[in-house]
């Protein structure tokens, strides 16, 4: 039932957060990084959701559109900071988790 709803922006699972409060603490976390001072690299960890709400708002993409991007488990995502806004550089990086692609370069 609970997984029906979540298409639905504003249902609020009891305890839990909705589609348009994820929104709203992404974007809070992003205007944070602008207004820091970074010196270098900042590495976060994450879930899918997190970075999926991530790309809609440096790609622009509405919560109500179809995801079309690929979230795979153990990627890196690596976002850029260009002046007042972010880029995406490289995104759903996986080839770290290919352990004979490693070994066949020894």
């Amino acid at each position: 039932m609970v997984l029906r709803k979540t298409g639905i922006q504003d249902y609020r699972p009891e305890g839990g957060e909705s589609l348009v409060d994820v929104h709203f603490r992404v974007i809070e976390f992003l205007s944070f990084l602008l207004n820091i001072n970074l010196n270098g690299v900042v590495v976060c960890m994450t879930h899918g959701g997190v970075l999926d709400i991530l790309y809609r708002v440096i790609m622009r993409e509405p919560l109500s559109s179809k995801r079309n991007w690929m979230i795979p488990n153990g990627a890196f995502y690596v976002l850029e900071r260009c002046n007042q806004d972010f880029q995406i550089v490289n995104w759903a990086e996986t080839s770290h988790l290919n352990r004979y692609e490693i070994l066949d370069e020894y």
